[in-house]
């Protein structure tokens, strides 16, 4: 016998129906523990790790679904259960808790950004020999700053190009950890552009200069060995280039056939034409 076909969607939605209501008119409505254990009973072993670390996404994507359908009023009245509602208020609970945390670790950062206004009160100044200090002396006195000719004494550093500094005074403000400005940085009480550095005489240095070196670069040879003396400094002037590749090799390791750096710490100041020459002795140079 041909089977009639419907002639509307209507039609054969009603006839679907129709066909599968008398075959589950003794069907009933199952828990979902029922439902697992019977399919715990018929699969047996084979119900592996992997089957559990399912059920367990599948159960924690269902509760997030489920919770949100409660946020958006989406839910039947006989689909709100207790569990659901206390699930749901902790939730929220440390949503706010999160945000409150989140705000304030915003706002830690943002302070970070904010550039703060250097204290310039009783510094003491070294001005370039290209830069005039008479025009900022009224702003210095009202500070309580100082001029200074002693380049290793200052904690500001007056140039014309804080960018393009003198290799003096650069040294100088790395060694010590000064600051390099213009003019207006000081007519300013800290506002605009500086650089700062760290001090590199707090950490631990050998310093060995050749004497090529030191009388190609008087001044500079001058202002490192003063540098190294200073009371906080912890550099020390090698007397030879043989203390300087005995230390050199003290800081190394051995591994294998080769020796590899552990700190380097020590420093080789030469001409440009001892380092070409030397590159086989002089390990380490700047």
């Amino acid at each position: 016998m041909q089977e009639k076909v419907a002639a509307t969607e209507s039609a054969f939605i009603q006839q679907r129906r129709g066909d599968v209501k008398p075959q589950h008119a003794d069907a009933r409505i199952s828990s979902l523990s029922s439902i697992k254990s019977r399919a715990h009973a018929l699969v047996g072993g084979a119900f592996d790790h992997g089957h559990v670390m399912e059920d367990v996404f599948q159960r924690v994507k269902h509760n997030k679904r489920f919770l949100e359908a409660l946020h958006d009023g989406h839910l039947l009245p006989e689909e709100h259960t207790d569990e659901h509602v206390n699930l749901a208020k902790a939730q929220e609970y440390f949503r706010v808790e999160n945000q409150d945390e989140r705000l304030k670790k915003d706002k830690k950062n943002c302070a970070r950004l904010v550039s703060k206004t250097p204290d310039l009160s009783g510094l003491t100044v070294y001005f370039d020999d290209r830069v005039q200090s008479d025009g900022v002396r009224p702003a210095m006195t009202k500070e309580g700053m100082t001029i200074t000719v002693d380049i290793l004494a200052a904690h500001i550093f007056v140039t014309m190009d804080p960018s393009n500094a003198p290799d003096r005074v650069i040294a100088a403000a790395a060694l010590t950890g000064g600051r390099i400005c213009t003019q207006q940085f000081l007519l300013r009480s800290g506002l605009g552009s500086s650089f700062k550095y760290n001090m590199a005489l707090s950490t631990r240095r050998c310093l060995w200069m050749s004497d090529a070196y030191k009388s190609t670069y008087p001044r500079m040879t001058d202002l490192l060995q003063r540098a190294c003396g200073l009371p906080d400094s912890r550099w020390s002037l090698l007397s030879s280039e043989h203390v300087f590749l005995q230390c050199t090799y003290d800081n190394t390791v051995k591994k294998g056939s080769k020796r590899l750096w552990r700190l380097l710490d020590q420093i080789a100041l030469v001409t440009k034409h001892e380092r070409k020459t030397q590159k086989d002795s002089l390990t380490i140079f700047c």
